[in-house]
């Protein structure tokens, strides 16, 4: 016995045809989004690397200033730790400069008499004081 398996489609065989090739293109695009999606994901994290890289450098160690100028020979006259100041008169003695200081930190230990070097930040304050050792006097010829 032969068995026809003949049913009837609610819509006609070129339409499932074309919903298959859509369902097909469909698919295809997705992937391509997918795989522009990761590629912009990975060109994203690299710049933002890049930028982390380049502000490590550039910002150098957490809590360092980049100093733009140094005073060296300076001699101490005036230390204000509450105003955060202190008042030093320049090698040779010709200038006396008051200059601020950025924290109470850095003029700890420092005191009106002291030769020191000064570095200062790019807006003029102090961010580092180094004492200078002392100059050794001559001791006079023992006599005898």
């Amino acid at each position: 016995m032969h068995l026809n398996l003949f049913f009837k489609l609610p819509f006609p065989p070129k339409l499932y045809l074309q919903a298959s090739l859509l369902r097909d293109q469909m698919e295809v695009v997705k992937k391509k989004q997918q795989g522009e999606e990761d590629i912009m994901k990975t060109v994203a994290i690299t710049i933002i690397s890049a930028l982390a890289f380049v502000v490590t450098l550039v910002s150098g160690a957490p809590g360092q200033l980049l100093a733009d100028t140094t005073l060296t020979g300076s001699t101490i006259e005036e230390v204000d730790s509450t105003g955060l100041n202190i008042t030093v008169r320049t090698a040779g003695g010709r200038e006396k400069l008051s200059l601020p200081v950025v924290s109470p930190e850095i003029m700890k230990g420092v005191t009106v008499g002291d030769r020191v070097t000064l570095e200062l930040d790019l807006d003029g304050r102090v961010v580092k004081i180094l004492k200078l050792s002392p100059t050794l006097k001559e001791s006079p010829e023992p006599r005898g």
